[in-house]
């Protein structure tokens, strides 16, 4: 079973090894004080695939540690990850790890099959559990025995009271429950605990290996991704949990609002460097503005400088000998100079909605709206009405029903009751989040013409650009794509449409920070109607003017914006 694992590595002291070896580990005490010491240290860390993904890392780990991890998809996060875990070596300098360390990890994408039923597979994070477990029954087995003499009892009383010391230090007593709020916590309810793991679907599965490493407290928590299958509900009970550990954890993470929560420190890679700055995402950025900002004023400043001193060195070598020998001195001078880096700028998403033309003052008209999948209700009925330039969010657990009134409000499932009006002159577009619009037989250039095949080819492949599918890359067939460059051809063929009603279903889902803070951007300038479901929390809060909250059967509309309904909610 891959995907999550809690390991102990070995090592004499800390020492420097080039990969570091894992075995299991549990631990009950989840609120232990710990005095700071250093879990891993990485030195001179490097990693080369086709291009080198980064090079020269140098990061202490310690005890207590809250690391948010981030960068633009392809950066080398997880390998990174991968590299502190020991489950890749690094193709240049050294790692030191802990006597002993215990790490946990959980990958993007866990593989888990099996029989075991979702409880048993989270209680197999504790192995240590159940060799105790069996030897409590054996020593009870024992002690049972009609034909013990005294000494004997004795004897195997003392080691059953060892055992159950040990037990009860790991917190044997008490692991069930405890599995259970936690999988509670993350959305995996009483009634599902009992089912074989292997039949859950792929985001259930990550729940709950989620789960099985939050079980027990190691040394070092890695976390990829988690909040990728939650919804807003179990992020901010898993962000609850988190603070309340006391051992360290990095975790990687697109969610603005998740990393505000949970970490302390920021690591950033970038270009092939990490860079490292207290506080959480709000803090990084901050300080990341700030940084940028200073180094782009002290770079034109030394190369004004550096240029007039060229110019200076030009002159003297037009002199004499005396002036030629002070040129070359200045020259070895000016070599030696360290230079300050030209502040580096990657390729951006360049996104901007405009509808083709206005359409009708009133976009959107749906009326008392029902649905229900055999006896799951979802909602019963729901009205609105969506006038042109209001932007609808939709929030609520997943499978209580956003995406199917997405699906209603596009014309591609029928309600079990009431109908959808969409106003006259109003041209809709769809971004589905599991990217089945896309033609996997089409090239890149191809299905972005799909959209509207009014456009002309240059103005195609200008927009295709913006969307970082330059040159070559718009030829790439669709079925070559990545998810996350899937993402953004999806995006891409929404600009193409000129659509002035956007319905979109979790369009963060394959984008890296950056990405989400540009398609935010874009969203908050749109000049059309908008009904968008998403988890992202910051997207709700900065875009939306309105809400749909959806859960128990029921979805409820909230005329104000997400900063507003929750202030509501949280107030007595």
């Amino acid at each position: 079973m891959s995907g999550s694992s809690t390991r102990r590595r070995t090592s004499n002291s800390p020492r420097e090894t080039g990969s570091i070896h894992l075995a299991s580990y549990a631990t009950g005490q989840l609120l232990r004080s710990r005095k700071k010491e250093c879990l891993v240290r990485l030195s001179g860390v490097s990693k080369i695939y086709r291009d080198t993904l980064f090079r020269d890392i140098d990061l202490s780990i310690e005890t207590g540690d809250h690391i948010g991890l981030i960068g633009a998809n392809g950066s080398g996060k997880t390998t990174l990850l991968r590299i502190i875990a020991g489950q890749v070596g690094p193709d240049s300098g050294t790692l030191a790890a802990k006597q002993n360390l215990a790490c946990s990890e959980v990958a993007q994408n866990p593989q888990v099959e099996g029989c075991a039923s979702v409880l048993e597979t989270v209680m197999q994070g504790m192995p240590k559990l159940h060799e105790l477990r069996s030897k409590l029954g054996t020593m009870l087995e024992k002690m049972s025995d009609p034909d013990l003499g005294q000494e004997q009892l004795e004897g195997l009383v003392r080691v059953y009271s060892d055992l159950d010391r040990e037990y009860r230090l790991i917190g044997g007593y008490e692991a069930e429950n405890r599995a259970r709020m936690i999988l509670s916590g993350l959305g995996l309810k009483e009634g599902r605990l009992e089912q074989q793991v292997g039949t859950l679907s792929g985001g259930e599965k990550t729940r709950a290996i989620i789960a099985r490493s939050l079980l027990v407290e190691p040394d070092l928590l890695l976390l990829d991704e988690p909040t990728n299958h939650l919804d807003i509900q179990c992020m901010e009970w898993l962000e609850g949990f988190l603070r309340s550990l006391s051992c360290a954890y990095i975790v990687v993470s697109h969610d603005r609002s998740f990393l505000d929560a949970t970490v302390s420190k920021v690591m950033e890679l970038e270009n092939g460097k990490a860079s490292i700055y207290p506080g959480n995402y709000s803090k990084y950025k901050e300080l990341k503005e700030q940084e940028v900002v200073k180094q782009a004023k002290d770079y034109e400043l030394q190369q004004a400088k550096i240029r007039r001193e060229e110019q200076v060195i030009c002159f003297l070598k037009t002199l004499g000998v005396k002036k030629r020998r002070q040129a070359k001195s200045r020259e070895k001078l000016l070599a030696r100079v360290r230079r300050v880096e030209k502040p580096f700028k990657s390729r951006e998403v360049r996104i901007l909605f405009k509808p083709e033309f206005p359409g009708a003052q009133e976009a959107v008209q749906a009326r008392e709206l029902s649905k229900s999948f055999n006896a799951h209700k979802l909602f019963v009925d729901l009205s609105f009405t969506l006038r042109r330039g209001d932007k609808l969010g939709l929030i609520g657990p997943n499978g209580s029903g956003k995406t199917t009134l997405l699906r209603i409000l596009a014309g591609t499932l029928q309600p079990d009751a009431g109908n959808v009006e969409i106003g006259p002159q109003v041209h809709l577009a769809v971004y589905d989040q599991e990217l089945a619009g896309l033609d996997p037989q089409n090239t890149v250039f191809e299905e972005a013409c799909q959209a509207d095949p009014r456009q002309r080819d240059d103005s195609v492949r200008a927009l295709l650009a913006a969307f970082l599918f330059r040159g070559h890359e718009a030829e790439k067939s669709v079925s070559r794509l990545s998810g996350g460059e899937k993402g953004r051809l999806a995006l891409a063929k929404l600009v193409v449409s000129g659509a002035n009603l956007l319905l979109l279903d979790e369009p963060t889902n394959h984008l890296d920070i950056h990405s989400r803070e540009i398609l935010e951007e874009a969203l908050s300038t749109y000049r059309g109607t908008l009904v968008m479901a998403s988890h992202d929390r910051r997207l709700m809060a900065n875009v939306c003017n309105g809400l749909v909250v959806f859960g128990n059967g029921r979805a409820e509309v909230h005329n104000c914006d997400y900063q507003t309904y929750r202030r509501r909610q949280d107030s007595p």
